[in-house]
């Protein structure tokens, strides 16, 4: 079996694939690297994909379309260490009966611990107080900082990522509510949360937390009449994409200081150094670093090398991504 690691050597490839990923492929199979100093182009993967019964990728991956795989003569499945696999996805993946997979669910519980930790930070102020402190001033006693035990919490769109968030929620007690275009009554009641119309759900929550996917549908969903209705105090977190929010709206509404954000996604990124967000000290701002953590990529690498191991043994793929929710998924 012939696997190929699309990955060019440097930091993406020595944190997804540690010497332990590096053994099991060599196991699994006779592994060709890339030997580029970036990723392929869609001409360089469409040659190297040739004769090739598997590829282990990573970011940077052009998408598997018809051009890339009128080579692939053999090619029975694609593991990606990402998350989304909207940038992959062409209709001629599955219409080849190959398998895509990805760590999806594996980013989703990191995404969700670090949007509680946001959650956590956002409302006990840790970076305003943090900077205070170290500006030398005297913070007195009483301060509007918060806790997250007993809060409502609006979530809005259900999929793993949310799904984690619930779980992790459960020991602060919070009343979760959840927006999403389609219900699940049995699964509501299974996990704990109730649903609420958008609208509703912006007006009446103490946290506001978007784990929506960027589709064409979507753009923009987070609208200025949105964002008007948050109450005072609120706490809004975005570790979704930037370009879901009216970012102008958003930057307007956070000036006003009647709540306050987390924002760890921007319409541009890196966010440009003038931009007004960086001045507004109620605005927490983060380079899109909710999740994986850089210590669950080696993780990460080695289950997706497992996927590949599955395959090959005739087993269940756990990781397996199906044309419905590929067409969902986040695209950039």
């Amino acid at each position: 079996m012939n696997i190929l690691v699309s990955v060019p050597k440097g930091e993406i490839f020595d944190s997804f694939l540690c010497p332990q990923t590096i053994d099991l492929l060599n196991q699994l199979g006779t592994v060709h690297y890339n030997d580029l100093k970036h990723n392929f182009t869609s001409e360089e993967l469409r040659t190297a994909i040739r004769n090739m019964d598997f590829v282990f990728s990573a970011w940077g991956t052009p998408r598997f379309d018809e051009f890339v795989l009128e080579n692939a003569n053999r090619l029975k499945l694609i593991g990606y260490c990402g998350g989304s696999v909207g940038g992959l996805y062409s209709k001629k993946i599955y219409e080849c009966g190959i398998s895509l997979c990805s760590a999806n669910k594996l980013f989703a519980e990191s995404v969700a611990e670090g949007t509680v930790a946001y959650m956590l930070c956002g409302l006990r102020q840790i970076s305003q107080l943090d900077y205070r402190m170290k500006s030398g001033e005297l913070i007195e006693s009483g301060s509007l900082e918060n806790g997250l035990i007993g809060k409502t919490v609006g979530l809005v769109s259900f999929g793993e990522i949310t799904k984690n968030v619930i779980r992790m929620l459960k020991p602060f007690r919070c009343n979760i509510k959840l927006f999403s275009t389609k219900k699940n009554h049995d699964l509501a009641r299974e996990l704990g949360f109730e649903y609420m119309g958008l609208e509703e759900l912006f007006a009446s929550c103490d946290v506001i937390s978007l784990h929506t996917a960027l589709n064409a549908n979507t753009v923009g969903m987070i609208t200025k009449d949105l964002l008007d209705t948050i109450k005072d105090g609120a706490l809004f977190i975005n570790t979704a994409r930037g370009a879901l929010v009216d970012e102008a709206a958003l930057t307007k509404a956070l000036a006003s200081e009647r709540f306050s954000a987390v924002l760890d996604v921007f319409s541009e990124e890196p966010l440009c150094a003038d931009h007004q967000l960086r001045r507004l000290s109620n605005a927490t701002l983060l380079p899109h670093r909710a999740g994986p953590s850089f210590d669950r990529r080696a993780d990460i690498g080695l289950e997706m090398a497992k996927e590949i191991q599955r395959f090959l043994e005739n087993k269940p793929l756990l990781h397996k991504i199906d044309e419905t929710y590929a067409k969902k998924m986040t695209t950039s």
